[in-house]
């Protein structure tokens, strides 16, 4: 968690998304840059759920 963007954590804590963000998806966009981290992360889970 202390790897992930301000915006992603933001994001998580004030639960605003309606979609599920899984732990893989957190691990796997924190070696990313931040700017393209809240993308991976809540664009994956959004398209798992369609």
């Amino acid at each position: 968690m202390a790897c992930l963007a301000p915006e992603v954590l933001k994001r998580l804590v004030y639960g605003r998304d309606a979609v599920a963000v899984t732990e893989i998806n957190l691990s796997n966009c924190a070696a990313l840059p931040w700017a393209e981290q809240a993308k991976v992360a809540f664009d994956d889970a959004e398209q798992g759920d369609a």
